[in-house]
C-alpha cells in the first residue's frame, strides 16, 4: 500500500464516523457501547489473528516494546507537569496534564500501525501496549499524587485497581498470550474457528477509526482556548522529541528492530487517549477543556501524523541517531 493510499484508508471512516455522528444516528451511551464492543469483543481477535501468523522472530520485540511504553508515558508526565506551570489556574494546569500525558497507542495507533505497515507494524503497535493499563495506572496516579499532593483517589482501595485491570486488560493479555503461544508450538487451528477469529479481527481497525470520528467535540468557552491550543499542538508535534528520546534510552538496553523503531516515533505523536477522561475523575480539573483537547488533537494528528510517517520513511537517520 502506498503512502497516500494509506493516509485515506485511515482518514476515511474518521470521517465517515463524523459524518455520522452529525445526523444524531447514535447517542452519546451508544457510542459508548459501541466502543465497550470493540474494546473487550473484536480487539482480542485481532491480536489473536496476528499474532497467531506472526514471524517468530518478531516476539524479541515484545521487551523492548512495552519498556518504551512505560520510559513514553514517565516522559509525557514528566514534560506535561512542567509545560503546565505556564498556566496560572491549577483546574487549567491539572487539566493539561489530564489531557496531554497519555496518547491513543492501543486505539488509534492500532489503526495508523496496520494501515502504514500491515500486520507487522500491528504486531509491533500491540507489543508496545500490552500492559497499557497497568503503565497508565501508575504513572497516571503518580501525575495526580504530584499535582494535588494529597490522596484524590476518594477511598478507593487497591482492589478498584486489580477489578480495573481485570477489566480492560485480561481478555488481551490471555489472547496474545494464547496466541503466541499456539504459534510457538506450531498448534493448529480448525478452520471454522479460524474463520471466526478473521471474521471478526477484520472488523476491528475500521471500527477503530469510525468510534473516533462519533467522538469528536469542538465545542470549547474562548477563556479556555490557551491551554486546549497548547495541550492539542503538544500531543501531535513535538511528541516527537519524546519518541526520540524513548529510542535512546531504551536501545541502551534492549536491541530494537526497524519497524519496532518506527512504531515508537509513529505512537510518540498520537493524540490524546480517551483513558484522559478516567483520571479526571481523581482531581478537580475541567472535563470540556480535556474533552476539547482529546477532540483537537485528534483532528490535528489526521493531518500530523502522515507528514511524521513521510519523514520517518525519507529520514532513515531518525531512526538510528543512537548507534
Amino acid at each position: 500500500m502506498g503512502h497516500f493510499e494509506a493516509i485515506i484508508s485511515i482518514n476515511l471512516p474518521i470521517l465517515l464516523g463524523y459524518l455520522i455522528r452529525k445526523t444524531d444516528l447514535f447517542s452519546m451511551d451508544e457510542v459508548g457501547t459501541l466502543r465497550k464492543f470493540v474494546i473487550q469483543v473484536t480487539v482480542p481477535f485481532i491480536i489473536f489473528k496476528n499474532l497467531y501468523k506472526a514471524d517468530i522472530s518478531s516476539i524479541s520485540q515484545i521487551a523492548p516494546s512495552a519498556t518504551a511504553l512505560l520510559v513514553m508515558c514517565i516522559l509525557f508526565v514528566s514534560v506535561s507537569i512542567g509545560v503546565s506551570r505556564v498556566f496560572k489556574s491549577p483546574v487549567q494546569r491539572n487539566s493539561f496534564v489530564i489531557g496531554t500525558m497519555f496518547g491513543n497507542y492501543g486505539y488509534l495507533g492500532w489503526g495508523v500501525m496496520y494501515g502504514f505497515y500491515g500486520d507487522n507494524g500491528f504486531s509491533r503497535a500491540v507489543f508496545f501496549t500490552i500492559l497499557s493499563w497497568p503503565v497508565f495506572l501508575v504513572t497516571g496516579f503518580a501525575a495526580i499524587w504530584i499535582l494535588s499532593r494529597k490522596n484524590k483517589t476518594d477511598g478507593q482501595g487497591s482492589g478498584f485497581f486489580v477489578r480495573l485491570l481485570l477489566k480492560n486488560s485480561l481478555a488481551p493479555v490471555l489472547s496474545a498470550t494464547a496466541a503466541m503461544s499456539m504459534n510457538y508450538f506450531s498448534v493448529g487451528l480448525p478452520r471454522p474457528f479460524w474463520n471466526t477469529v478473521s471474521s471478526f479481527g477484520n472488523i476491528t481497525i475500521p471500527l477503530i477509526l469510525f468510534t473516533i470520528g462519533l467522538s469528536f467535540r469542538f465545542r470549547a468557552g474562548s477563556s479556555r482556548f490557551g491551554v486546549i491550543l497548547t495541550g492539542s499542538i503538544f500531543r501531535v508535534i513535538p511528541g516527537i522529541l519524546t519518541g526520540l528520546i524513548t529510542i535512546f534510552i531504551v536501545s541502551l538496553i534492549f536491541k530494537m528492530d526497524l519497524i519496532t523503531r518506527k512504531m515508537i516515533l509513529i505512537q510518540s505523536v498520537m493524540p490524546t487517549a480517551t483513558v484522559s477522561a478516567f483520571f479526571a475523575e481523581f482531581i478537580e480539573s475541567d472535563e470540556e477543556v480535556i474533552a476539547a483537547i482529546l477532540t483537537w488533537s485528534t483532528l490535528g494528528a489526521l493531518l500530523t501524523i502522515p507528514l511524521w510517517y513521510t519523514a520517518i520513511e525519507k529520514t532513515p537517520q531518525l531512526l538510528f541517531f543512537s548507534l
